[in-house]
């Protein structure tokens, strides 16, 4: 069993897969990018706290499966689950793994989803906290679509989420109303590290108006990579609960190479 080492914890890894080989390049039509992970791996540092505690959500990067997402619940007011969302990124198939400390499972309500569509990935991550500190309240993703990160395409197609303020009659006020439309745009620095959405809960300190300065800093990914793991620092919640209150990301290469 091959995985990701951290001090004095209770991981949550993968064994080793075969080398992406000739089945999974078949995929990709002949003359477009084949896009696979590669060393160096890298981790970024906590965008929270960080102590001896630590849990670790991750998959081996040459499984070829990158962050697109995550799922956050709480139970009793402690922030006790987490859910890692990965995409190939040849096949577009998905796959997940969870962190749940809550004794039981979240509350429904508590659950919330931070996601974005193809050919985005996660290469950012930030935190909000309580007061206290004690308890991770507010997480925000930031993504980058994978032509761009791998440096090797000056333009990418994908969708977008654009949002505008319309007049809601029933609230009698200005509400924001965001959709996805499909958008060809020029690989800028702008395309990096965007902010893909965000779950604020009213105990993150300061103003609950979404990131803004009373948040943890945000923390990326080198240059050319992008997330295939997390890691959690760890702390005693109420009950039999485990929460957390940091997290950073864990990040490999992406290379791009014509298919055959």
């Amino acid at each position: 069993m091959v995985g990701v080492a951290c001090d004095n914890s209770r991981l949550a890894v993968e064994g080793l897969s075969p080398v992406i080989g000739s089945a999974e390049r078949s995929l990709v039509a002949p003359g477009l990018q084949f896009f696979e992970l590669d060393l160096p791996r890298s981790t970024t540092p906590y965008s929270g706290r960080s102590g001896s505690r630590k849990v670790t959500l991750s998959r081996d990067y040459t499984l070829n499966q990158a962050i697109y997402g995550m799922r956050i619940g709480e139970r009793s007011d402690d922030p006790c689950y987490l859910q890692v969302k990965w995409r190939n990124l040849t096949s577009g198939t998905t796959s997940t793994r969870e962190y749940n400390e809550c004794d039981t499972s979240p509350t429904s309500a508590s659950r919330a989803d931070i996601e974005y569509p193809p050919p985005f990935l996660v290469t950012g991550v930030r935190a909000c906290l309580n007061s206290s500190r004690t308890k991770l309240k507010g997480l925000q993703l930031l993504f980058s679509p994978k032509d761009c990160i791998a440096s090797l395409s000056n333009s990418y197609t994908g969708k977008e989420r654009q949002c505008r303020l319309e007049w809601n009659p029933d609230t009698a006020q200005l509400e924001e109303v965001c959709e996805l439309v499909d958008v060809q745009r020029a690989c800028t620095p702008d395309s990096l590290h965007f902010d893909g959405g965000y779950k604020e809960r009213p105990n993150c300190v300061g103003n609950n108006r979404g990131p803004d300065d009373d948040w943890e800093p945000e923390r990326l990914c080198p240059s050319g990579q992008v997330a295939t793991g997390i890691t959690l620092n760890e702390r005693n919640g109420g009950g039999n609960r485990e929460m957390f209150n940091g997290i950073r990301l864990i990040c490999h290469d992406v290379e791009s190479t014509p298919s055959l």
